[in-house]
C-alpha cells in the first residue's frame, strides 16, 4: 500500500499530480495524471517536467495529497521501486 512515508518507492504512473515548484517556472501549475517517468523527468498530461529542482503534490489512491521533492525521485523508476524489495 502506498503511504506518504513510502511513496518514493512506488510506481507513480497513473497517480494524479501537480507541479508546485520547478526551475522552469512555466511548469508550475501543470496538473493531471502522471503518464510516464524517466530517470530525470515525470510526464504529467503530456508535458515533461524535470525532477531535479521540482516539487510535486501527488494524490495517493486514498485521496491523501503528499508533497514530494523531485530530487528524491531522481533515479530510474525500476531502480527506485526495486529498493522497496531489497531494503
Amino acid at each position: 500500500m502506498i503511504t506518504p512515508q513510502t511513496i518514493i518507492r512506488h510506481e507513480l504512473i497513473g497517480l494524479r499530480a501537480e507541479v508546485k515548484q520547478a526551475k522552469n517556472k512555466a511548469a508550475i501549475g501543470i496538473r493531471g495524471v502522471i503518464t510516464d517517468e524517466t530517470q530525470n523527468t515525470l510526464e504529467v498530461e503530456g508535458k515533461k517536467v524535470f525532477k531535479a529542482g521540482s516539487e510535486f503534490q501527488v494524490e495517493l489512491p486514498n485521496k491523501v495529497k503528499v508533497l514530494v521533492a523531485g530530487d528524491n525521485l531522481k533515479m530510474r523508476p525500476w531502480e527506485r521501486i526495486k529498493k522497496r524489495r531489497n531494503g
